[in-house]
């Protein structure tokens, strides 16, 4: 922010001043100097990132802008739930829009999604302030690691007062099954959730697809009637477009979860994508050494790290320039 210290000095009569290393006597009738002295100081980043022991969302949190400016936005969708990285990573999604001053935003964190035990409900698609992730179907007889896992949740970021959305990072699909299946002497891999979309910079990004049957429940993944093998939820994102898995029947039925479809858009602000030419020159800014934020993106399937949703929104630069006021000669 700027701050501003008007330092004055006023003359009497038969004042004596010293200035620039020479003392000259003169008559002054109350001359006054103004002089502006401007400091400037950066705006901190925002920002959250999700506790990943829950796949509860982070609630929306209000943003003011401090400062007109260029400013780098960073959200990560939760991953879908699988077994050793069998879920899909959630989408991540970058740019830079210039903000003016006094606009209000609001940003959430999209959870990490969980599974299903021993057909109860435990932890189930990522929870989302905007689109959750889907639920994946129980094995009601091969056992807890034959479940299907559940979507990520979505992150997302829009204008307070409107409720319009500017981001949108979409969740991981789930895994149908947690680890190989063997009934006799054959070997059944689990199927991997598909990425949520990621993207740098405007337009929207469809995530990866699940593996084998779709559902036609939407996001959840489907319950059939004989429940064997449960099959995965599909990540939460723009418009709920994401599918789950199949029937959640035999082991030819059963599918992972799509990931979900990520969105940037202007909304009314100008918005660029994050270069390689700002994160060479806002390095220190835009740098996560020491914290919890990963912003690494992923196009193919079961690329989860078990990570909720995060979000962050970092000053860059500004075009402005501090305001000076030019001090006249008092000699004349």
């Amino acid at each position: 922010m700027k701050t501003k210290t008007k330092v004055v000095l006023t003359l009497g009569l038969l004042s004596l001043l010293a200035l620039g290393g020479l003392t000259q006597s003169k008559y002054v009738r109350h001359s006054t100097i103004e002089m502006d002295i401007t400091h400037e100081t950066d705006p901190k980043p925002t920002g959250v990132a999700n506790p990943n022991n829950s796949n509860d969302a982070s609630g929306w949190i209000a943003y003011t802008v401090p400062k007109n400016g260029y400013y780098a936005v960073q959200l990560r969708g939760g991953d879908g739930f699988g077994g050793s990285n069998l879920g899909g990573r959630g989408g991540v999604v970058e740019a830079v829009y210039y903000f003016t001053q006094g606009t209000e935003l609001e940003y959430s964190a999209g959870g990490k999604a969980g599974w299903i035990y021993n057909g109860t409900y435990n932890y189930t698609g990522g929870r989302s302030d905007y689109s959750a992730g889907g639920n994946g179907t129980p094995s009601a007889t091969a056992g807890a690691d034959y479940q299907g896992g559940g979507g990520g949740g979505a992150s997302a970021l829009r204008l307070k007062t409107s409720g319009n959305l500017l981001v949108v990072a979409a969740g991981g699909g789930g895994s149908a099954l947690q680890k190989t299946y063997r009934p006799l002497f054959t070997d059944y891999p689990p199927r991997k959730g598909g990425d949520g979309g990621s993207l740098n910079g405007s337009g929207t990004q469809i995530g990866v697809a699940g593996q084998n049957d779709r559902s036609n429940q939407g996001k959840n993944a489907y319950q059939g009637g004989a429940v064997l093998l449960g099959s995965g939820g599909g990540g939460g994102g723009l418009g709920d477009t994401a599918r789950g898995g199949g029937d959640g029947g035999g082991y030819s039925d059963t599918g992972s979860g799509d990931g979900g479809t990520s969105l940037v858009q202007g909304g009314g602000f100008a918005v660029t994508a994050l270069t390689t030419a700002h994160r060479t020159l806002f390095a220190a800014k835009l740098s996560i050494a020491g914290t919890n934020f990963n912003f690494t993106s992923t196009a193919g399937s079961g690329n989860s790290l078990g990570i909720a949703g995060q979000a962050r929104i970092t000053f860059l630069y500004s075009e402005d320039q501090a305001e000076h006021t030019n001090i006249p000669n008092i000699y004349k």
